[in-house]
């Protein structure tokens, strides 16, 4: 009787431990295709010689911009920024205000470069910090 429940557990044991290697298998494989697949829409396009070095790239596979911080003001709600296309054009050079709607608290500048989200033709467009509405910068 003890043989038949140690085989038995044995058999469980085996089936478990199995299992666990196709979990850990299915997760390994999750992580390394999130994280391709984030590498690949994040990937940067090629710097064209036209772009400043400091410059930076948002976008993904379908497109983006490069953008180039030429000063912050002071006060924080301003900034000069250059826009770049991805073969090296700029589509605009200006001073930049930072616009929120009347009913909800401005959105100062803190780290533009993390704050930057895209550029629609019009606006710059900045990431809503929690708790606050979306602002951008026109």
């Amino acid at each position: 009787m003890e043989e038949i429940l140690f085989l038995n557990m044995q058999k469980a044991l085996i089936v478990k431990c199995n299992s666990m290697k196709l979990l850990l298998t299915i997760i390994l494989l999750g992580i390394f295709t999130a994280c391709s697949f984030k590498k690949h829409e994040t990937s940067s396009a090629q710097r064209p010689a036209s772009i400043p070095e400091s410059a930076f790239w948002i976008g993904g596979p379908d497109g983006g911009n490069w953008y180039f911080i030429h000063s912050v003001h002071d006060h924080r709600n301003s900034a000069i920024i250059s826009v770049y296309g991805e073969g090296g054009d700029l589509i605009v050079k200006r001073n930049f205000i930072v616009v929120c709607r009347l009913d909800k608290p401005i959105v100062w500048i803190d780290d533009l470069k993390s704050q930057i989200v895209g550029y629609d033709g019009n606006k710059v467009l900045l990431l809503a910090p929690a708790g606050k509405d979306v602002c951008w910068m026109q």
